[in-house]
C-alpha cells in the first residue's frame, strides 16, 4: 500500500512542477524551488510576522542602509 501512496504522490508533484514550469518559465520555477534569501535575517533591524486566518503566517526581515547624505 505505501508504495501506490508513493507513486500518487510523486505523480501529483511531478504535474504540480510541469504546471509550475510552463507557467513561470524555467527561471520563475527555478527561483521558486531555490529562493536566494530563506529563513530569518541575522542582525536585522526590523522584523514583522502576520499569521492570517487560514493559518499561513509570513514573516518579514529588513535591514536598512544606515549611510546618511
Amino acid at each position: 500500500m505505501s508504495h501506490k501512496i508513493d507513486q500518487l504522490v510523486a505523480s501529483i508533484q511531478d504535474q504540480i512542477f510541469k504546471e509550475a514550469r510552463e507557467t513561470y518559465g524555467d527561471m520563475g520555477f527555478e527561483r521558486w524551488r531555490n529562493p536566494l534569501y530563506r529563513g530569518a535575517m541575522k542582525d536585522a533591524d526590523g522584523h514583522g510576522c502576520l499569521t492570517g486566518t487560514c493559518g499561513d503566517t509570513m514573516e518579514i526581515f529588513l535591514n536598512f542602509n544606515h549611510e546618511t547624505r
